[in-house]
C-alpha cells in the first residue's frame, strides 16, 4: 500500500514539476523572439469607431497598402517588407514589450502598439490622427497579421 501511494506522489509531482516547465518556457518567449522568428503576414484590419468617416477612409487606405504585405523582422533592428505595392527596408525598435517603434527618427516613424502577439497572430494598434485629404480623422485602426 505504502509503494503505490509512493508511486502515485512520485507521478503527481513529475506532472507538476512538467506542467509548470512548460508554462515557463511558453512565457519565456519575448516579445523580441516572437518577431524576429516568424514571418508576419498581414490578414486585415479592425477599425475603433465605425461611425468616423474619415477613420473608415484612412482605414480603407491603409488596408490597399497592407494587403499581400509581409514583414521579416531581423535581429540586428531592421526590417524588410514585401508586398504588391510596397518593397522597402527600415529599422524597428521595441519600447518596453508593448511599443513598435519602426523608422524611428524619420519622415516614415510608425509606432504600432502591440495589443497582442503570439506564435500564430499580432495584433497592433495604429493612432491615426489629423486630416486626410481634408476630411478629419482620429480613431485607431488594429492590424492583423498572421504568421505565416
Amino acid at each position: 500500500m505504502k509503494n503505490r501511494a509512493y508511486i502515485f506522489l512520485v507521478m503527481l509531482l513529475t506532472g507538476i514539476i512538467g506542467f509548470y516547465s512548460c508554462e515557463k518556457d511558453e512565457e519565456g518567449t519575448s516579445i523580441s523572439d516572437l518577431l524576429i522568428g516568424t514571418t508576419w503576414v498581414y490578414d486585415t484590419l479592425e477599425v475603433s469607431d465605425l461611425t468616423n468617416s474619415g477613420l473608415l477612409i484612412a482605414a480603407g487606405f491603409t488596408h490597399l497598402a497592407y494587403e499581400s504585405s509581409e514583414y521579416d523582422f531581423l535581429d540586428n533592428g531592421t526590417y524588410t517588407l514585401t508586398s504588391d505595392l510596397i518593397n522597402e527596408d527600415g529599422t524597428w525598435e521595441l519600447v518596453e514589450s508593448k511599443l513598435l517603434i519602426m523608422d524611428k527618427g524619420t519622415e516614415d516613424e510608425m509606432q504600432l502598439e502591440i495589443n497582442e502577439i503570439d506564435i500564430q497572430r499580432a495584433r497592433l494598434k495604429l493612432h491615426v490622427e489629423g486630416d486626410f485629404f481634408g476630411t478629419p480623422v482620429s480613431g485607431d485602426v488594429f492590424l492583423i497579421f498572421k504568421a505565416k
